[in-house]
């Protein structure tokens, strides 16, 4: 995996079309989706979109790094129940 950033238990990277059914359990779930998308629980055809736009190539910045945190605490979460 190509990390950007990561410790001995955890490591970030940048989203990818290959990670559909990681999106899925996340953007998918109203309980978890709630809190970052005003669109709530979004369907496939959602989750592609927003998945293509999360997957393009982009310059890093605190606020994608603060996002893509926060996308792995709650994607962890979502994988531990």
């Amino acid at each position: 995996m190509d990390y950007f950033l990561s410790s001995k238990r955890l490591g970030f990277r940048v989203w990818t079309q290959n990670d559909f059914q990681l999106a899925k359990n996340l953007w998918g779930n109203y309980e978890v989706s709630k809190f970052i998308d005003s669109r709530g629980k979004l369907n496939d055809a959602q989750i592609s979109e927003k998945l293509k736009k999360k997957s393009k190539p982009k310059k890093l910045t605190a606020y994608n790094t603060i996002l893509s945190f926060y996308s792995a605490i709650v994607n962890i979460s979502v994988a531990a129940d």
